[in-house]
């Protein structure tokens, strides 16, 4: 495997593992309940790839972006 990634272009690789990581995001959205709001399905997605910790300050961060006036 590492010789066919090694034969790659660098761009080609790049393509290859945003395609990846799209469909583990569809795959992991896919279990997520029906209705669930925006928000809600984001800060799932954030636990789900980048642990609890992560979802949390996420969270914290749209609720601070949201109090501010603008």
């Amino acid at each position: 495997m590492r010789e066919l990634w090694s034969a790659l272009s660098g761009a080609r690789r790049l393509e290859l593992a945003a395609e990846m990581f799209d469909t583990a995001r569809a795959l992991i959205t896919a279990s997520f309940p029906t209705g669930l709001p925006a928000d809600e399905s984001r800060r799932r997605l954030c636990e789900r790839l980048y642990g609890p910790e992560l979802a949390t300050e996420y969270a914290a961060a749209v609720q601070r972006a949201r109090a501010v006036p603008g």
